[in-house]
């Protein structure tokens, strides 16, 4: 290269800061690219997080809920059972107040003092069973369905009329006339209380 001296030094320097402009280029480039993808990162891990909080909290909310509708199966479930037992021991007392009152009659001598002792045993015993299964029949009422509701009432309705009729009109064969007439009402009964538990009738 002719010329003087300092077009060598300038030409050298030009050269030289072109080659670090380049790299300077580069490096701000790539520096820029790597801030980018860091912060991509970042935004990731913040939704990664969120997804995550949320996930708990929907299976925070699907366990309570899960727990909350199997309480209420098992209160039900106690309900009905109690129902269903006191219902079977209304029926037993029925059926012991009409042999009572039958056996009385076919004595001949239906109110000598040992009848009536027996005929008011009788009598008690049902009132017993009576206000036993009133009160589970008020617990089945506050946490089952209508159908429940509506068997239940109709089968104490019906056991308490025959009771009834033995007890004033001396009528002890209007339990075993009533029998069929009783078992289609705990039969109706029964599935609604299947169905309210989730089992096929």
């Amino acid at each position: 290269m002719n010329g003087p001296p300092e077009y060598g030094v300038w030409w050298a320097l030009s050269a030289l800061a072109g080659l670090f402009g380049g790299y300077l280029g580069a490096y701000m480039a790539q520096k820029g690219e790597n801030k980018a993808i860091h912060e991509d990162i970042e935004k990731l891990v913040d939704q990664v997080k969120a997804v995550t909080q949320a996930t708990k909290e929907i299976e925070a909310q699907i366990s309570s809920d899960l727990w909350n509708r199997q309480r209420k199966l098992e209160v039900k479930k106690e309900a009905l059972f109690r129902s269903t037992k006191d219902l079977s021991a209304l029926h037993d007392s029925l059926s012991s107040l009409s042999s009572a009152y039958k056996a009385a009659h076919e004595s001949g001598a239906p109110n000598t003092p040992e009848w009536l002792v027996m005929k008011k045993q009788a009598l008690e015993s049902y009132h017993k069973a009576s206000v036993t299964f009133s009160e589970s029949q008020l617990v089945s009422e506050l946490v089952c369905d209508l159908e429940v509701r509506r068997t239940m009432t109709q089968i104490g309705w019906l056991l308490q009329t025959i009771a009834d009729d033995i007890a004033s009109n001396n009528n002890f064969a209007r339990f075993t006339n009533s029998l069929a007439e009783i078992r289609k009402d705990m039969e109706a009964a029964r599935v609604a209380m299947r169905k309210e538990l989730g089992i096929d009738a």
